[in-house]
């Protein structure tokens, strides 16, 4: 009882501290993008009036084949990607319902569910309410109903492991959900909230600064950092890193700060002209995109030199803005789609597709086998274009004999619950010669762990980590150490 009265307190000074009645805000349905691995394969473009379905070249959107001609019907989103072996795009018509494209039988059709308000998670997880107000989650082709209800509106987010973290009309509740039926109630404060993209940990911006919440219930530990981090400048919005070290969070005025997760404390500032109202973080978790508005500016961040890479603007929707093939921006310019190449000093623009705005578009993790000499050919394309570090790095010291745990340490470079994407990123780091290794998780709330490594000192891991040019964190796994 103490413990949980002191957490109580905790909690209530945090609440007392963070300021603002904003009502509790979050996207209903996030980009299917970033469900994705950022260069393994290809471009789709879904006719959003309905019908075709066709392939393109990622990185300078050139047209390959229709994989679908006619059948689709007139759809308002797309959702996520599945796993290699089916090959199924998943997305929602204009009546809400959950619509499966089948890339290899060329087909598409209609789950039987009665599931709408559908979303796909920031892991690729898709989540829906049903007829009578009951979370769907969606893992594979099965959908998995929750047995407690929900209210109309609710916001749907990723919880760990199989839980689902909703927000409902009413502020200052985050509600737990569990595969049983157990519900569990967090209160909050009034802000915008946003989860880690396994779901494990819960940032809540008010206007005077950010709340972590960990939705697993957990006591904090003795000397766990601040649960509330002031924040200056009127915080507007978050996004978490794909590994979910690093918060990012956007301002009315000053721009940009990063926030360490596990010390919570403020890393660096970017100052921005003009205030962002969203960011979305690329797979990768090189880039960070931020929409301004009036007058819908676009800020392209490099988080590897925490600096602006690109700045224009482009309209801000589910698919698009969205970096591919690792460093291709495709953002929306009038009726066309453009590709803008962000690796030079001047980004030149590399690809147009005419007409191409009022589609839909997701990255696939995978070259759909339709069997065709245009897919045979982009294939090999992409084989040999994909976006793989090109400096060389140092030959690391002799793995240790005792397992990864041996006292080495290594890089962390991602965090997913997504066993095919992990892998996916391991093998293209190991295509550019790094000694990349996926950590398997020893439970279900655990991720899939990117690792390269083990190096024998921190020099050492910094070196690599800086010639690879994305965000990193050096860890012993094992030894809980960072």
């Amino acid at each position: 009882m103490p413990g949980r009265l002191a957490a109580q307190m905790m909690l209530a000074a945090a609440l007392a501290g963070c300021g603002g009645q904003r009502v509790p805000t979050a996207t209903h349905h996030l980009p299917a993008a970033i469900a994705t691995p950022p260069a393994d394969a290809a471009l789709l473009r879904v006719s959003r009036s309905g019908g075709n379905a066709q392939l393109l070249r990622a990185n300078t959107l050139t047209p390959q084949e229709w994989i679908i001609s006619g059948g689709l019907p007139t759809m308002s989103r797309v959702l996520g990607a599945s796993g290699s072996d089916d090959q199924t795009v998943y997305g929602a018509d204009n009546a809400g319902r959950l619509v499966a494209i089948d890339l290899k039988g060329r087909r598409s059709r209609l789950v039987p569910t009665s599931a709408r308000q559908l979303t796909a998670t920031l892991d690729g997880t898709i989540l829906g309410v049903d007829s009578a107000h009951h979370p769907v989650r969606f893992a594979g082709t099965s959908p998995n109903t929750l047995k407690a209800s929900v209210e109309r509106g609710t916001i749907l987010l990723r919880g760990p492991g199989d839980q689902i973290l909703t927000v409902g009309n009413r502020s200052g509740t985050l509600q737990v959900l569990g595969a049983a039926g157990e519900v569990r109630h967090v209160a909050i404060p009034n802000g915008r909230v946003t989860a880690t993209w396994v779901g494990d940990l819960v940032a809540v911006t008010t206007d005077s600064g950010v709340l972590f919440v960990d939705p697993s219930g957990k006591l904090p530990a003795r000397k766990a950092p601040p649960r509330f981090i002031k924040v200056r400048g009127t915080p507007t919005t978050a996004a978490f890193s794909p590994s979910g070290h690093r918060l990012y969070v956007a301002r009315k005025t000053g721009g940009l700060v990063m926030i360490d997760r596990f010390t919570r404390s403020q890393l660096r500032e970017l100052p921005m002209a003009g205030t962002a109202d969203a960011l979305r973080a690329d797979r990768s978790g090189r880039w960070l995109l931020a929409h301004g508005a009036p007058g819908d500016s676009l800020w392209v961040i490099d988080l590897s030199r925490w600096t602006i890479a690109w700045r224009g603007t482009a309209p801000w929707s589910d698919d698009l803005p969205q970096v591919v093939d690792a460093q291709t921006l495709l953002v929306r310019r009038r009726a066309d789609v453009l590709a803008i190449d962000l690796g030079g000093a001047t980004p030149p623009e590399r690809g147009l597709l005419v007409g191409g705005a009022a589609d839909l578009y997701i990255m696939l993790p995978w070259v759909p086998k339709s069997g065709g000499k245009a897919a045979a050919d982009l294939a090999a394309a992409t084989s040999a274009t994909a976006t793989t570090p090109t400096v060389a790095p140092p030959a690391p010291p002799p793995a240790p004999t005792n397992g990864a745990t041996g006292g080495k340490l290594y890089l962390q470079m991602s965090a997913s619950q997504n066993q095919e994407w992990a892998q996916a990123l391991a093998k293209q780091l190991k295509d550019g010669g790094f000694p990349a290794t996926v950590l398997e998780p020893k439970t279900r709330d655990e991720s899939y762990r990117v690792v390269i490594g083990p190096y024998l000192t921190r020099e050492d891991a910094d070196a690599v980590g800086k010639r690879l040019g994305r965000p990193y964190f050096i860890i012993t796994p094992g030894s809980g150490d960072t």
